[in-house]
């Protein structure tokens, strides 16, 4: 949970994932994050994520 007003929701998810990265772990987010910074970080990590986006998304 976040409680820092100053930090998007979107930064601090990428600071978890950095945090994980010595570590196996499986994401699984909301379409807030299907972003493709978010994923890159995620996939040079060799983690697994699941990511739901909406149809409003092209790719």
């Amino acid at each position: 949970m976040s409680e820092n007003k100053q930090i998007s929701e979107i930064e601090v998810v990428k600071q978890v994932i950095t945090s994980l990265q010595a570590q196996s772990a499986s994401f699984t987010m909301d379409a807030l994050h299907c972003q493709k910074d978010t994923v890159k970080l995620i996939a040079e990590q060799g983690q697994h994520y699941l990511i739901a986006f909406k149809n409003n998304q092209p790719r």
